[in-house]
C-alpha cells in the first residue's frame, strides 16, 4: 500500500479535487457562503502545515472532511460568530421542491444535518459516515433516523 504525504507538491490537485466538496460541509454548518469559504481555506492551510502521511487517498479525503467540520463547529462558537447579524446567503435550486427540502435540512440541529448531507447528497454509507465522524455505526444509524424524523415534521408543519 502507498502512503500518501500532504506536501506542497499535490497540494493545487488536492485544492481542485476536494474544494467543492469541503465547501458544501462547510457550508452545512455555517450557513453562509462567505464563512464557508473561510472555513474551507483554514482546513487547507492546515493540510499545507501538517506534516502528516496517508494510508490512502480514501484516507485523505475522511481526514479533509473530518477537518472541515471540526472546523466549522469552532467557527461557529466563536464570540464573533455568535454576536454577529446574519445575512441572507441561498442557493438558487432550479427545483423548489429541493429548495423546501433543503430549508428543511437547514433547521436540523449540526449533527444531524451533516449526517443527512453525507448519506443523501454523497451517498456515504452509515459505515463510511462512521468512520469520517469518528463515530460508531450505531450511533450515526440512529441519528440518521433522528433527522428523517425531524424532517418529516419540519416538511408536515
Amino acid at each position: 500500500m502507498k502512503k500518501i504525504s500532504a506536501n506542497q507538491n499535490d497540494f493545487q490537485e488536492t485544492v481542485i479535487t476536494y474544494s467543492n466538496m469541503l465547501l458544501k460541509y462547510a457550508y452545512s454548518f455555517c450557513l453562509n457562503r462567505a464563512d464557508a469559504e473561510d472555513v474551507v481555506q483554514d482546513v487547507f492551510l492546515k493540510y499545507l502545515s501538517k506534516d502528516k502521511v496517508f494510508e490512502s487517498e480514501e484516507h485523505r479525503k475522511a481526514w479533509l472532511i473530518r477537518t472541515t467540520i471540526n472546523t466549522a463547529k469552532n467557527y461557529k462558537n466563536t464570540f464573533w460568530n455568535r454576536n454577529k447579524a446574519p445575512l441572507e446567503d441561498k442557493y438558487v435550486f432550479e427545483d423548489p421542491v429541493k429548495e423546501d427540502i433543503w430549508d428543511a435540512v437547514k433547521k436540523l440541529p449540526d449533527k444531524y444535518r451533516i449526517i443527512v448531507d453525507l448519506y443523501y447528497r454523497d451517498g456515504y454509507s452509515i459505515k463510511e459516515i462512521a468512520f469520517i465522524l469518528d463515530k460508531k455505526n450505531s450511533t450515526i444509524g440512529t441519528q440518521l433516523e433522528r433527522a428523517r424524523q425531524k424532517l418529516k415534521k419540519i416538511l408536515e408543519d
